[in-house]
Formats: C-alpha cells, sequence, structure tokens
C-alpha cells in the first residue's frame, strides 16, 4: 500500500511539474513575436530587393539634376512656309524690263534655308529671304530686237531701243482716248522684247 501511494505521488509530481513547465513557456513566448519561416524571410527579403530597385529606377529617371534634353523645336523664322510668297523676277540685261512672277511655293521648297534654296537655283539671284517673302532675280540675255512704246505727237508710237531711238511704228491711236495711268505709263516708256510681246502691248492698247 505504501508504495502505491508513494508511486501515485510521484506521478503527481512529474505532471504538475510539466504543466508548470508549459505554463513558464507559453509566458515567455507572449514576450516576443513569433518567428518567420525561413521561406517567408526569403520572400519577403526578395521583395524589398525589387521595391529598392524601382526606387532607384525612378530616381534615375526623373531626377531633375539630370533631366533628359528636350527635342530641339525647329526654327521657322528663316524657312519658307507654306505661307511664304515667292515673287521670281525676270531681269532682261541691259535694261529695265521685268517680268514678275508671284506665287506660294510648291512643296519641295518648304522648310528651306537660304542656303539650301541657293544650292538649287544657283542661275538665280536671291535679292531678299524671310519666312514672309523671298525675292528671286534671274538675268535673261537679249537675243530679240527690243523695242519702246511711247508717244509722239500725242499719238501712240513704236521706237526701236537703240542708240538712234528711230520710230519703228506710229499708230492712229491718240492717248487722250487711254485712262491717266496708261498715259503715264506710255510717256514714261514701256519696253518689249521680240515682235510677239510688242504685239501683244499694241493690243492691250487698242491699237
Amino acid at each position: 500500500m505504501r508504495k502505491f501511494v508513494f508511486s501515485l505521488v510521484i506521478i503527481m509530481m512529474v505532471s504538475m511539474a510539466g504543466f508548470a513547465a508549459v505554463i513558464i513557456y507559453a509566458m515567455i513566448g507572449q514576450g516576443s513575436s513569433p518567428a518567420m519561416p525561413s521561406a517567408q524571410v526569403a520572400s519577403a527579403g526578395f521583395q524589398n530587393e525589387d521595391m529598392f530597385a524601382d526606387e532607384a529606377q525612378a530616381v534615375e529617371v526623373w531626377n531633375p539634376a539630370n533631366p533628359a534634353p528636350s527635342p530641339t523645336p525647329t526654327n521657322t523664322a528663316n524657312r519658307i512656309t507654306w505661307d511664304t510668297l515667292m515673287i521670281y523676277e525676270h531681269h532682261i540685261a541691259g535694261t529695265d524690263h521685268f517680268e514678275t512672277v508671284e506665287e506660294y511655293p510648291s512643296q519641295f521648297l518648304l522648310n528651306m534655308s537660304r542656303a539650301e534654296l541657293a544650292a538649287i537655283f544657283t542661275d538665280w539671284q536671291i535679292m531678299s529671304f524671310s519666312a514672309h517673302e523671298v525675292r528671286l532675280r534671274q538675268n535673261i540675255a537679249v537675243t530679240e530686237r527690243q523695242y519702246t512704246i511711247s508717244v509722239f505727237n500725242g499719238f501712240i508710237a513704236v521706237f526701236y531701243n537703240d542708240e538712234n531711238g528711230e520710230i519703228k511704228e506710229l499708230t492712229n491711236r491718240p492717248i487722250s482716248a487711254l485712262p491717266i495711268e496708261e498715259q503715264e505709263r506710255l510717256i514714261n516708256g514701256i519696253t518689249v522684247i521680240g515682235n510677239d510681246e510688242l504685239l501683244r502691248a499694241l493690243e492691250d492698247f487698242g491699237s
């Protein structure tokens, strides 16, 4: 009987000691955060590295101390545009006679600079160049005889345009029948080149 009681007491003491050990372990565990599994630690480490890499890349791109170069805008102040008026002057060499043509540029002239235009129009002289207006002049050698349409004794007359200035033709059209502006032009003299241009000019005056 004594042995039985003694054994029972030992078993109870061992059980109480184990229970106390469990309680102490639980109390110690509440004072610290639970440990993270190794797989989760490794995953968190990779995520942090990716985040830091993204931040470093963002700093490299958007750093105001090293901005990306902005594209240089095209300077059209001294270039040909759709609105540029192209003036072509054909000058008869040795005279004051000009034939002028005004038009807007064709597409292949757009955005050209003065130097680029000069490289193409080698037979022309660039008199003025701006985005508003380009004036070109070409000297034409005289291959036909020149005449001057003017006035003789109040009538329209045609003179040879040479040193003698002899009359080639005297019309029966008095200048008094013309508007004042036309009379002034005839008094100052109108130079024409060749017979074809002379005939066209006389037709304009109704002769």
